[in-house]
């Protein structure tokens, strides 16, 4: 990943520092200058931390608001996504075109039994993470080979025993939670197959009975986010605070980050303070107004290259705490934005290339391949593909044969002589002679995201060599392997 602002983002942290002493009322000798200017470093520190709670309020909207376009049903409910997602109306910012998706956003206060049907040899994985889009565990193929079973699902205030039938409990940091299921789809005739494995997840009480669906009326911090995902194009900065102390207040960071977002209350921000930032000093509503435009800047820097770890060919390793971020607070930030929710590395590993083998940024202006040894295929125990994103979007490439990505399960790749793989990438389409391997490409920027599903040991450990993307001679005729 690049490094642009972590020095910034260190220099800010100064005034962060645990053990710093802060008075009964330290604001009061400041300068209403200082003010600003402590305002302004601790809220960039403070938009950094918080940035998942905005990006995961603003899902939680889409799929549960009753107002929204692209409303799915109410909380506490499993929320289906029935089509592969395709183009620029996909969900989410980089997702995939190998899996239906089921996203449900659910209310801890009462534990949750997850009821996993038997999924026999179709891949599947129930990724569970927080309302800080981190990981606290994970159900699927991996683990039980497609057995059916019930698993349980905590809030961070509930104790007790395992109850009988429970095979395992899953212990949520935050009261609010998001479970993902992804089930693999090779193609698209079968998807009214896929839609039956669908219904038959179920969420229960302990008790057995279903659990009641929550309606946007029924749960108060289920309001209209920003307008687009969050964009200071389509809100002000008051808009972002408000939703910001909002969900810090129904989601509170973990005791280990006490100390650390007990500053950003003497600005103002974190849980229990207003969502109504008009109370407080015009120095610091200044300053925080002025943190936003700055936190926006580097979260989206993240977001552009989310690499961090390996680097070979131009194809960038994630760093190995995806999804599990510990302090690394920026991390997080920049991969909620690009993608809301990542598997951990050992479920699904994701190289992200922005570069051709010359180190130049990928255009659609350009023609390219790739190949792919016979004995150097992605090493996946379940699958793997690689698909294409607009890199001004984040989003799937409309093209005029409907095609997203490539892979494994791609009808009729075709491969060469001596078993390699090649393909082709570019704006223009093909001849027909290499139409089955072509990739195609936005008439601009773009990026490349290989997913390696069940990785082998050489991938997590991320010593595996992904072939570069080669500039063809001239931009001509495909070269041909």
């Amino acid at each position: 990943m690049t490094n642009t602002f972590r020095p910034a983002v260190l220099v800010v942290a100064a005034f962060l520092l645990p053990g710093l002493a802060v008075s009964a009322d330290p604001l009061d000798k400041l300068s209403p200058e200082l003010k600003e200017e402590l305002a302004y470093t601790t809220g960039v520190q403070a938009f950094i931390y918080a940035y998942p709670l905005l990006h995961v309020n603003h899902f939680r909207y889409l799929f549960n608001g009753e107002k929204s376009p692209k409303y799915n049903g109410p909380a506490n409910s499993l929320n289906h996504i029935r089509v592969l997602e395709a183009g620029k109306n996909a969900s989410a910012a980089s997702p995939n075109h190998d899996t239906l998706y089921t996203l449900a956003f659910v209310d801890l206060t009462e534990p949750l039994v997850f009821d996993v049907p038997a999924m026999s040899d179709r891949y599947y994985t129930i990724q569970l993470a927080d309302a800080y889009a981190t990981n606290f565990g994970d159900i699927g193929t991996r683990h039980n080979r497609g057995a059916a079973g019930k698993y349980m699902v905590v809030g961070p205030d509930w104790k007790g025993r395992k109850p009988y039938g429970i095979k395992k409990i899953f212990h949520s940091p935050t009261t609010w939670a998001m479970p993902l299921i992804r089930i693999l789809v090779d193609n698209e005739n079968e998807l009214e197959q896929i839609h039956m494995m669908q219904d038959k997840f179920k969420f229960k009480r302990l008790d057995g009975s279903d659990v009641v669906p929550l309606s946007a009326a029924s749960v108060p911090s289920t309001l209209e986010p920003l307008a687009a995902l969050p964009s200071l194009d389509s809100s002000t900065p008051e808009a972002f605070w408000a939703i910001i102390n909002r969900e810090f207040t129904s989601n509170p960071p973990p005791p280990a980050d006490k100390e650390l977002v007990d500053q950003f209350a003497v600005v103002g921000i974190g849980p229990g303070q207003s969502a109504d930032l008009s109370g407080l000093d015009p120095a610091i509503q200044k300053g925080l107004k002025r943190a936003v435009i700055t936190g926006m800047k580097i979260v989206t820097s993240f977001a552009d290259d989310i690499t961090g770890g390996t680097s070979i060919n131009g194809w960038g390793y994630s760093q190995a705490n995806m999804g599990r971020y510990t302090t690394d607070y920026l991390y997080r930030a920049g991969v909620t934005r690009m993608g809301l929710m990542a598997n951990d590395p050992i479920e699904a590993t994701y190289l992200s290339l922005y570069t051709d083998s010359n180190g130049q940024a990928l255009s659609g202006v350009n023609k390219y391949s790739i190949n792919f040894a016979a004995d150097n295929l992605p090493p996946a125990k379940a699958f793997w593909s690689i698909t294409m994103y607009d890199s001004k979007t984040y989003s799937l490439v409309e093209n005029s044969i409907g095609r997203f990505s490539l892979g494994d399960r791609s009808p009729e790749l075709s491969f060469n002589e001596d078993k390699s793989l090649t393909l082709y990438v570019s704006y223009d389409s093909t001849d027909e002679q290499h139409l089955a391997n072509w990739l195609p490409a936005p008439p601009e920027g773009f990026y490349l995201i290989m997913r390696v599903y069940i990785p082998k040991d050489s991938v997590v450990q991320q010593i595996w060599a992904p072939p570069p993307l080669d500039l063809t001679a001239n931009g001509n005729a495909w070269i041909q392997r």
